[in-house]
């Protein structure tokens, strides 16, 4: 099963007003890069979660450092 936890920008959500409604649409119909599981897997989202923005681009290496076990941003 694969576990997956939907990072969103604080930055961005705050400029398209976006609720993640296409993320979470986009995972149960696996589309866009959810395509990439096969489609015997079963999907767990274990999280969903915002940063609080940053003045900033922050590299995705630097969130995978965490520790969230998450494999793909």
């Amino acid at each position: 099963m694969a576990r997956i936890a939907i990072l969103t920008c604080a930055n961005t959500i705050q400029e398209t007003n976006c609720a993640s409604v296409g993320c979470l649409r986009d995972m149960r119909e696996r589309n866009g890069y959810f395509q990439s599981y096969p489609s015997e897997e079963p999907l767990e989202l274990v999280g969903m979660i915002s940063c609080a923005g940053c003045p900033t681009v922050v590299a995705p290496e630097k969130i995978l450092k965490t520790g969230c076990g998450c494999g793909r941003v």
